[in-house]
């Protein structure tokens, strides 16, 4: 009996030992959630699968946060780690307070800085443990870098409608980022698709085969232009 318990025991060892060393080659993450949040999709995969070279990802949300931006900090980490694993860990990222500078000056020249890259802030009006108010400057975005191209992209979504009859049980900014951590994905491979491509989409025009002139083409660039304000008039005027 004694030798059948440390035979049991030397299996569980061994059993665990394996399952550390294929966790840490491979992700597991079991999605029990009905719309399958943590599950990503085959094109996700696929376009991650495709990444040749370092992207690399820099989130300006971190530092001291109001609870429900440290979870939505929380699922953006763990999307990453998933997007990592599956470019074949070419996805490298960190986390950015951009409140955290020496001086006051600096700060404000990297608030500037993002806000012109365009990357949008969300103003936080905090009530302290002596009752005083003051106000956190957040900014809920990242920017992404992939070979010699980078893109802002904003991961919280400001275009959430709710219905007017819903019955509002947490508050407007709760349910704003719940909808931001469902298009989390969508947001972060779309970025990453268009950093992606190589070539853009162009019109041209050939030359030497009887072809319109530039003259020619300048008097048709004029009219394509009265033709789109012609269909754009009745929609701005609503």
């Amino acid at each position: 009996m004694k030798r059948k318990n440390i035979s049991q025991f030397i299996f569980l060892i061994c059993f665990i030992v394996l399952v550390g060393f294929v966790s840490s080659k491979y992700l597991f993450r079991i999605d029990l959630t009905a719309e399958k949040r943590y599950t990503l999709s085959s094109e996700t995969k696929r376009i991650l699968s495709q990444i040749d070279e370092t992207l690399y990802v820099e989130v300006y949300l971190d530092g001291k946060l109001p609870a429900q931006y440290r979870k939505f900090r929380k699922t953006i980490r763990e999307k990453l780690d998933d997007f990592k694993a599956y470019s074949g860990n070419r996805l490298v990222y960190r986390f950015v307070d951009p409140s955290d500078k020496e001086t006051d000056a600096k700060r404000n020249e990297l608030y500037a800085d993002l806000i012109e890259k365009g990357i949008d802030f969300v103003e936080i009006h905090n009530t302290n443990k002596d009752g005083s108010k003051s106000l956190q400057i957040v900014f809920p975005g990242a920017i992404l870098k992939y070979k010699k191209k980078s893109m802002p992209v904003n991961l919280l979504n400001n275009n959430t409608i709710f219905p007017s009859d819903m019955q509002i049980n947490a508050s407007i900014e709760d349910m704003q980022i719940n909808a931001s951590v469902n298009s989390l994905e969508y947001e972060l491979i779309r970025t990453i698709n268009t950093l992606m491509k190589d070539n853009k989409e162009s019109i041209a025009f050939t030359t030497g085969h009887g072809e319109p002139g530039i003259t020619e083409l300048y008097y048709l660039e004029k009219e394509l232009n009265i033709i789109i304000m012609l269909i754009l008039k009745p929609s701005m005027g609503k």
